[in-house]
């Protein structure tokens, strides 16, 4: 099954490449043959051996490179050729005829033969390869709803980026790319409610991005995503059974990693966007703790980024909705705290701008709800107003009409998020 040494070696030659050692195997010794090639390139050669001219010629200090017989790898590669095909080219061209039974059938098939590969056999170009297609089609699940056949693909990304970084467990992209495996398995289980279940992937995540934090402390990508890693959890500890501690603990993390990022970034729009997101959260978490006065200074530390990059991009729908938003919340703030002048004018400048977007565009679902939440804010204020001028010896209260809750973190409450993107689960930005 193997040779080698200096003559024969020196004509095994294979597109101009010396090799010191071949391999060969029938396929009943596929598995062994295709894990030694694995282990002898990284065998270093006793100091009393490498280096020498010996009977049959020089003897090197390693035996790579390795020549290994090429049938089972060109029957691999054809393999998952055809499966890329079926997944991404026919899955591509079935969506696009109306045929998602037919991509489901399709992907059920692939899943099964993934499922049954040992991965310790598999070079490290197949299992980015398999994690890839795998991930796509675990998108194309959740696209759909299908949480369950997701959750399968997901996991099955997560045992292909096990493999992988089991080979180089300090690899920092290996260690990224395992990262966005456990938060997708994380993402499903919080998109479809089960918040316990999302628990531990994320706490694996937030492992694994601290990881990359031990080793590059300086990088703001990292750093980034130890915060995406953090706030997952924040948002975890902010639903039922809440854990305002906890909330507090990990959502004051992450703005603190988050603040790191944009400053050695520059404070690039997108990181300034991604403060924003984490001043509501910590407001929130503040909220759930029971201090007013700390999660309204949050409030208004958000605010002050959405003027800031709304001033720098002033035709950006996406950051005047959020000011819209952070207005409602921060009104019923004030409201909360006896100061309804001042709620009732932020609230009124909040549906002017609701109006001002409504003209760039009449059809846009999500702003047309919130301008019907403000005006139903503002009917209530002007209520609650006019009670209050009117029996001014009068609590609201005894009224008859008890503070509301206040709206959720932005309204619409954002989901979790990580450094991958539903495309680009392997790429190294």
């Amino acid at each position: 099954m193997l040779g080698g040494g200096g003559t024969i070696a020196e004509t095994a030659i294979d597109g101009g490449e010396r090799y010191w050692t071949f391999i060969s195997y029938s396929h009943r010794d596929a598995a062994f043959g295709q894990s030694l090639p694995r282990r002898l390139e990284f065998y270093a050669l006793p100091r009393r051996l490498a280096d020498r001219t010996g009977r049959s010629g020089w003897v090197p200090q390693r035996l790579a490179p390795i020549f290994r017989d090429r049938d089972a790898d060109h029957q691999r590669s054809e393999a998952e050729g055809l499966v890329d095909f079926m997944l991404i080219d026919l899955g591509t061209r079935l969506k696009g005829v109306g045929r998602p039974d037919v991509i489901t059938v399709v992907n059920a098939r692939a899943l099964t033969h993934y499922g049954n590969q040992d991965l310790s056999h598999l070079p490290a170009d197949s299992l980015e390869q398999r994690a890839h297609i795998l991930h796509a089609m675990g998108e194309d699940d959740e696209t759909r709803g299908n949480h369950e056949a997701a959750l399968k693909k997901f996991r099955e990304v997560r045992r292909t980026m096990e493999a992988l970084l089991a080979a180089a467990p300090n690899d920092p992209e290996r260690i990224f790319n395992h990262a966005q495996s456990e938060f997708w398995i994380g993402f499903v289980e919080y998109n479809r409610g089960q918040y316990q279940k999302a628990k531990p992937a994320f706490e694996a995540y937030r492992r694994l991005a601290g990881n990359l934090v031990l080793l590059q402390p300086r990088n703001p990508r990292f750093l980034k995503e130890d915060s995406y890693s953090e706030g997952n959890l924040c948002s975890i500890a902010l639903k039922p059974p809440k854990d305002p501690h906890a909330a507090l603990r990990c959502c004051t993390s992450a703005l603190t990693h988050m603040e790191v990022a944009a400053r050695q970034l520059g404070y690039p729009d997108g990181a300034m966007d991604d403060l924003v997101n984490r001043y509501g959260w910590v407001s929130e978490a503040h909220r759930a703790s029971g201090d007013m006065t700390a999660a309204f200074r949050q409030r208004e530390s958000q605010e002050a980024l959405l003027r800031q990059l709304m001033r720098k991009d002033p035709q950006n729908m996406a950051y005047k909705s959020e000011w819209i938003a952070t207005q409602r919340i921060m009104a019923w703030m004030e409201y909360w705290r006896g100061d309804m002048p001042e709620a009732i004018g932020r609230m009124k400048r909040a549906a002017q701008a609701i109006d001002e977007l409504a003209e760039f565009d009449r059809i846009n679902a999500q702003w047309e709800k919130q301008r019907q939440a403000i005006e139903a804010d503002m009917m209530k204020l002007s209520n609650y107003e006019n009670i209050r001028s009117n029996r001014r010896r009068t609590s609201l209260e005894e009224a008859g009409f008890l503070k509301p809750n206040l709206p959720t973190n932005r309204d619409v409450e954002p989901l979790p998020k990580s450094g991958s993107t539903h495309s680009n689960i392997l790429t190294v930005t």
